[in-house]
């Protein structure tokens, strides 16, 4: 139960909108974590992200300044990384995960069960014990770190170059609503300065995913010995 003094600044139905979307980024987010199937990952992705600017117009009702990071997710999240993505799905035919993960899918399942209960012990801890009040409600922080958590674990678990990728927008997409969450008060341009490195991060990264099956007909990183010296 979350202490009474706990600050809120947003309105009953804007905080009961964004529970819900939050609970639906943390099943997008599993979805893309755990399927094989590309096209699968990069359509849920957009959904996601739809789901993420649907939140930020949502604060923005309150707050104007929040149809700025609107108007840069949809740009960023919903339209140029998914055509970078499946850019390079349609070139390469890479429309399924070749390569086998570093754990088999029941341990894979498990972790994202361990990281989804153990954000939510954290925040529990947050905010009724170190009094870190998220500005938006409690349900988006638990989102936020529990997407920066899965995609860490992706990072680390995948062997496919561009499930690497889709760990990244995940976690990146979990900082963005961290910032919402936290730094209630930052202004459209620094999220702008943010979405805008991440996309020309993703873009680098996923050309260099197209580059490999081009030079060696996969994208399994860890036959990439060479860039470890």
């Amino acid at each position: 139960m979350v202490d009474a003094t706990y600050t809120v600044l947003l309105d009953p139905w804007q905080i009961a909108v964004l529970d819900v979307a939050s609970m639906l980024v943390l099943v997008t987010a599993a979805v893309i974590a755990l399927t094989r199937d590309m096209l699968l990952a990069v359509r849920t992705y957009v959904l996601q992200a739809i789901i993420l600017v649907i939140m930020f117009l949502t604060i923005g009702v309150k707050y104007s300044w929040f149809f700025g990071w609107s108007a840069s997710a949809l740009i960023t999240k919903v339209i140029i990384v998914p055509w970078v993505l499946l850019w390079t799905i349609n070139r390469t035919r890479y429309v399924a995960e070749r390569e086998e993960p570093i754990l088999p899918l029941g341990a894979y399942v498990l972790l994202v069960a361990v990281i989804y209960a153990a954000s939510l012990i954290l925040v529990r801890h947050m905010v009724s014990t170190a009094h870190v009040l998220a500005r938006i409600g409690v349900v988006p922080l638990l989102s936020s770190l529990s997407l920066v958590a899965l995609g860490l674990l992706i990072i680390t678990v995948a062997k496919n170059a561009l499930k690497q990728v889709m760990g990244i927008i995940l976690f990146e997409n979990g900082s963005h609503i961290l910032l919402a969450s936290t730094a209630f008060h930052v202004p459209e341009t620094v999220e702008i300065g943010i979405a805008t490195d991440a996309v020309i991060f993703i873009t680098v990264l996923t050309l260099l995913a197209y580059k490999m099956v081009r030079v060696r007909g996969d994208m399994d990183v860890s036959k990439l010995v060479a860039l470890k010296y």
